[in-house]
């Protein structure tokens, strides 16, 4: 039963994956990227867009990374510190996708940008020892 389960999964991510690469070539292409530079002591950057010779700062989060698109381009998912967050391409309507323990990463958006599949891993703390 688990491994249906997990080709079941494995089918339904193939698919989505395929057709939002099929949505992204029917439209105008965006480039998300994210970046972060030290200016003096201070961390600065987020997420970035560039569309059609336009820079567009979305986030301001310099822990912002993996950025992806919804095919239909009103969609961001992105990764924040382990948890899974979306945005509008504009900046807008930021909202906390996931919290916990788990570290989310890889987010992939469904065509209408309304479901996200991610790669979650458990996260361990190892305990440390004292040295006397």
């Amino acid at each position: 039963m688990r491994h249906r389960s997990l080709l079941i999964s494995a089918l339904a991510l193939l698919a989505l994956a395929v057709s939002a690469t099929a949505a992204l070539a029917a439209s105008p292409r965006a480039v998300v990227y994210s970046k972060s530079t030290t200016v003096g002591s201070e961390v600065q950057g987020g997420l970035f867009a560039v569309k059609s010779g336009h820079l567009n700062q979305i986030t301001e989060n310099p822990s912002d990374t993996e950025p992806a698109f919804s095919a239909d381009g009103r969609t961001i998912a992105f990764v924040r510190t382990g948890d899974l967050y979306s945005v509008r391409p504009d900046g807008s309507g930021q909202r906390q996708l996931t919290s916990g323990a788990s570290l989310d990463s890889a987010p992939i958006v469904s065509p209408d940008g309304k479901r996200v599949v991610l790669s979650a891993a458990q996260a361990w703390t190892v305990p440390r020892t004292s040295t006397r």
